[in-house]
């Protein structure tokens, strides 16, 4: 586990769901699906879903199932 988070936190860009799948050695459609029900998390850019590294990162070190989405943090945070 330590070195997909240390894999994580020294990505700089957003993942495709594939890079994803191939870091965690999961299936593409598990994760697709687990993304639809929010328990994955990612962000749509240019009409793509991506996934931020870090959120990733912080969702393992939590161990939650269920992320805040990015736009949810930045509403708590009054932005």
């Amino acid at each position: 586990m330590c070195d997909i988070l240390k894999i994580l936190d020294e990505r700089t860009t957003a993942m495709t769901i594939k890079e994803c799948a191939d870091l965690l050695e999961a299936d593409e459609t598990t994760l697709y699906r687990h993304s639809k029900t929010g328990k994955f998390p990612t962000f749509t850019l240019a009409g793509m879903m991506r996934v931020n590294p870090g959120e990733l990162a912080a969702q393992i070190r939590s161990g939650s199932n269920n992320p805040q989405k990015s736009e949810d943090r930045r509403k708590d945070d009054g932005a």
